[in-house]
């Protein structure tokens, strides 16, 4: 979808992003995706877990001490706050 078609039928561009992502276009580039709030939850879960999977296979391999580990996951989570 166009920048322009997204601004002049926001309504349809809100009730098209229920159903699947939209991607917006300006001069022929896409430029932005726009999600369902229930799409972009599990995206934001999915990350939380990859990051927290991350810190865990750190910490076992002796990177870091599994309180820094927890330290970082927490800032990472929050760090959007």
């Amino acid at each position: 979808m166009t920048a322009k078609t997204a601004k002049t039928r926001f309504g349809f561009l809100m009730d098209t992003a229920q159903r699947e992502p939209v991607v917006i276009t300006k001069h022929d580039r896409e430029v932005a995706v726009v999600v369902s709030m229930d799409t972009y939850q599990r995206l934001i879960a999915l990350e939380d877990e990859l990051w927290r999977k991350k810190a865990a296979r750190a910490d076992k391999s002796g990177m870091i001490g599994k309180s820094k580990s927890s330290a970082l996951i927490e800032e990472l989570v929050h760090a959007s706050d």
